[in-house]
């Protein structure tokens, strides 16, 4: 894919019908957030906020962070950066959570070019994500929606 590609949004779609996204971001955006960070991102994600700077899906979690802004990308990952001591938040780049909120949310990032999986609750530890990005939306889509079939 790349950020010419429309179907980088129907892909997201495919997996989380109710993402709403933000418009595009440019190329500037995409460079100074790398700048800041000083971690390029894969092409994979740069693709991905080029389509849309940030998105919400079910009960409207922010499953993209913006890149840039008081909530983005950048902010959030710098804040990481400078109230944790994680041997590896240096080299990553934090973009996404699940909404669980408090020591049970699961926070996506890039390290070292790898899609990892980081919890609060966890400390220092994370784990490499299991399949891409739209295999993880997909997961907490179906996440969702067996917690709206429960409580029907």
């Amino acid at each position: 894919m790349n950020s010419a590609d429309p179907t980088i949004l129907d892909h997201i779609r495919k997996v989380m019908p109710s993402a709403t996204f933000d418009p595009p971001a440019t190329p500037e955006m995409v460079v100074a957030a790398e700048r800041l960070l000083g971690v390029r991102l894969p092409l994979w994600l740069r693709d991905i906020y080029l389509a849309c700077n940030g998105f919400v899906g079910p009960t409207d979690v922010r499953y993209l962070y913006p890149l840039d802004g008081e909530d983005g990308a950048a902010e959030f990952t710098l804040f990481l950066r400078s109230e944790w001591t994680l041997p590896w938040i240096e080299r990553a780049t934090i973009f996404s959570e699940n909404g669980l909120g408090g020591s049970l949310t699961v926070h996506w990032g890039i390290l070292d070019g790898q899609l990892i999986e980081w919890c609060y609750g966890d400390g220092p530890e994370y784990s490499v994500a299991d399949g891409d990005i739209f295999a993880l939306l997909a997961r907490e889509q179906t996440l969702w929606d067996e917690t709206e079939a429960n409580a029907e």
